[in-house]
């Protein structure tokens, strides 16, 4: 029913509203090795202290459990953690952590989740790097999904 002004103003009139449903937006994906824990499978955590318990903690082989460290440390919530994890145990191949899409493997594990919104791909190689080639699929499963991609700059760069 229309309101009848009797004096000057403002007047809102409300009409029937539709819901605008959230959605999460601070979900991120890390993948990469890790000491223990499921391999290949999206697995959510909300702290650090489940990362340790699940995925064996901190290790020197692996930048992984610093970035989920550093993550939860500057006021993350939730994660979704990709254990990959190659024959040596250690070293990661390019071909491992981007996998296969008709396995979900590797980055494509990720079509077993609903939703992520950032996507973290730690060091993994002996350089301390991620390679061109990585980001360059990852970059594109991003566009997709419509994520962003955080991306660490090579070791070697010295200049901006």
């Amino acid at each position: 029913m229309p309101i009848q002004p009797t004096y000057p103003g403002v007047y809102i009139e409300e009409h029937s509203s539709k819901v605008i449903e959230g959605v999460p937006t601070a979900i991120t994906a890390f993948i990469g090795w890790a000491n223990e824990g499921p391999q290949n499978i999206p697995f959510p955590i909300t702290s650090y202290t489940e990362y340790e318990r699940i995925f064996g903690g901190l290790s020197r082989k692996s930048e992984m459990g610093y970035s989920v460290y550093y993550y939860f440390q500057n006021g993350g919530s939730y994660a979704i953690i990709i254990r990959v994890n190659s024959c040596s145990d250690v070293l990661l191949s390019d071909e491992e952590i981007i996998g296969n899409r008709g396995e979900k493997t590797g980055l494509y594990a990720l079509e077993n989740v609903n939703i992520f919104k950032m996507l973290c791909i730690p060091p993994y190689n002996e350089n301390g790097t991620t390679s061109a080639q990585v980001y360059e699929k990852a970059a594109e499963y991003c566009q997709e999904q419509r994520a962003i991609l955080l991306v660490d700059p090579p070791t070697n760069w010295d200049t901006p």
